[in-house]
């Protein structure tokens, strides 16, 4: 669903949220920048939706720490720049590419929680049965 302001992404969001949807991820930094953004993520806290944003800007960053967001994907762009500029050097020495494709990385942020569940392993190993 393609949101238009901040009306509709509100919307957008309660939308999916009633059908059961697990995970909503945001394309743009829009909807996090909706001035009842964390009204909108608390009404719908109990329904163990992960929200997932783009780039890292520092309110971003800032509701990763409290909970408004579960992860959010950023670029390089120091990195996507300088090889753009290395593969424009190439093109202007009438250099070939030495392939089609030029892939660029991405930052990822995420909480880890620092108490984790205790682990209850099962193997599913027989044991014998006594009589």
């Amino acid at each position: 669903m393609e949101c238009c302001d901040h009306q509709d992404i509100s919307e957008a969001i309660d939308l999916y949220a009633e059908l059961g949807t697990t995970a909503i991820l945001f394309f743009r930094q829009t909807p996090m920048r909706h001035p009842n953004y964390t009204e909108i993520v608390d009404r719908h806290r109990g329904k163990n939706i992960t929200f997932i944003g783009v780039d890292g800007a520092d309110y971003q960053l800032e509701y990763l720490n409290t909970g408004y967001v579960d992860g959010l994907v950023g670029q390089m762009p120091w990195s996507i720049g300088t090889s753009l500029v290395e593969k424009l050097e190439q093109f202007a020495a009438q250099k070939a590419p030495e392939q089609d494709f030029f892939p660029s990385n991405l930052i990822a942020y995420s909480i880890i929680p620092a108490y984790l569940p205790e682990a209850t392993v099962n193997n599913n190993l027989l044991v014998s049965i006594e009589s």
